[in-house]
């Protein structure tokens, strides 16, 4: 199953498939804040710790914003973030792929 869309209703984050058919749903207050998602991933911050979550909002890791930097975006399996002027790339599981200047 792809993820299409994640939607925040009424407090519940919802993740709807390629069908548009809602697959599962978790609480904002449990989750903290979308940054970004792809068809395989969701990315939340919440009290400084960065996690990554499958369709069915299984995390898939977790670390701290201080050791990842600010969100950038998210495309594929990879996620980007911005730290100190550097970019770092990494995939859903936060392993770091590969660094560039900015």
């Amino acid at each position: 199953m792809a993820i299409s869309d994640v939607v925040l209703k009424n407090g519940w984050y919802q993740i709807f498939d390629e069908n548009g058919k809602k697959c599962t749903e978790k609480s904002e207050s449990s989750i903290g804040e979308l940054n970004g998602f792809t068809s395989t991933f969701s990315v939340f911050t919440k009290n400084g710790w960065i996690a990554t979550y499958d369709e069915k909002f299984n995390r898939i890791a977790e670390k701290s914003v201080s050791s990842l930097g600010v969100f950038k975006n998210c495309a594929g399996n990879n996620v980007n973030f911005n730290k100190n002027g550097w970019i770092g790339t990494y995939d859903k599981n936060l392993n770091k792929i590969s660094e560039r200047h900015e």
